[in-house]
């Protein structure tokens, strides 16, 4: 933890006698992990009662304007309130702390590399990937996504770990996140704060930020593109033809949960995701992390049930739901 966050922590620590920071740091997590969603009154209510917390806390927010409430019993939280920015900070810092041993300093020392090798303004970066879901391991990548003035080529020179770093300019971060770009809103619904320049609170109190139409075709000619590589190679190899078919099952794992308006995680969540959407592809997908041996033939039948379960889904559904940009309509 950096002695920026360390002071934060201390400062709340002398004001908690008029407020209660430690319970309303809950409330943060909560609203951090449900970005994008209207919360109802009965699931705050519920998370709340389970940590002990009782109503007259809430009510409390709502006298400090930390919280609102309109009239259909929906809950948000003001992310534009400087109390609240600055514990949502220490939040992420406290995240990425506690990764493994080591692994955080590493990231801070990307983040301030990154930050040193231009002059352009960096008004945010966002740690995303594995490390923010906090499943990281000790052969993971670092990926920050940087949101600067202009965009730079950055190319990291210290001996870390191997790092992905994404660089978008301002205007590119905001026109992204309008057409629904899966990579942005993903890092804004769960990428861990870094280093931010009051940029990316922007765009907590935008409602209803659905992953845009150009990510549903990307994924559709993705899709396309890996079956007809699959029937098509006759003298593919077992291990080649176990790559692909892997691909095309989290693929269209993902498709089927951006078409619902889903932000995809990873491989190591994504079963666990798409089995409320799909229980025979997450099963697929369980059975193909399972089984890392089968021959060829197996292979192959295992192809022809993925095929079978995608088209049931999708033909079941039988929608293509309108993706429009993300409604801009402030929610705090």
């Amino acid at each position: 933890m950096n002695i920026w966050s360390a002071f934060l922590q201390r400062w709340i620590t002398l004001i908690e006698r008029d407020m209660n920071f430690n319970l309303l740091f809950m409330i943060v997590d909560f609203f951090s992990n449900r970005i994008f969603e209207r919360v109802k009154s009965d699931k705050l209510y519920s998370y709340m009662s389970q940590k002990g917390i009782e109503k007259l806390f809430l009510q409390d927010q709502l006298k400090y304007g930390f919280l609102d409430i309109d009239n259909s019993n929906t809950w948000t939280m003001d992310f534009t309130n400087k109390i609240i920015q600055d514990i949502k900070r220490i939040r992420d810092t406290y995240l990425i702390g506690q990764l493994p041993a080591g692994i955080s300093h590493e990231i801070y020392f990307l983040a301030n590399e990154v930050m040193a090798s231009t002059d352009r303004p960096i008004f945010s970066v966002l740690l995303i990937g594995s490390a923010s879901r906090r499943a990281m391991h000790t052969q993971s990548d670092i990926d920050l996504l940087v949101v600067a003035g202009d965009k730079f080529q950055f190319r990291p020179k210290s001996s870390v770990r191997r790092a992905q770093v994404e660089v978008l300019s301002r205007d590119d971060f905001r026109t992204a996140f309008c057409r629904g770009d899966e990579l942005v809103i993903w890092a804004i619904k769960h990428g861990l704060i870094i280093h931010d320049n009051l940029f990316i609170f922007d765009f907590y109190g935008y409602t209803h930020a659905n992953i845009g139409k150009h990510s549903i075709l990307r994924k559709r000619k993705l899709i396309y593109n890996l079956t007809e590589d699959i029937c098509t190679s006759k003298s593919i190899s077992t291990e080649r033809l176990r790559a692909k078919l892997g691909s095309l099952i989290y693929q269209m794992a993902r498709y089927i949960l951006i078409l619902d308006g889903e932000v995809p995680l990873a491989k190591r969540e994504l079963a666990d995701q798409v089995r409320r959407y799909s229980p025979d592809l997450a099963g697929l997908i369980a059975g193909y992390e399972s089984e890392p041996s089968m021959d060829s033939e197996n292979l192959t039948k295992l192809f022809f049930r993925v095929r079978r379960a995608f088209s049931s889904h999708v033909g079941a559904i039988d929608r293509q739901r309108p993706n429009r940009p993300p409604t801009l309509q402030s929610s705090g």
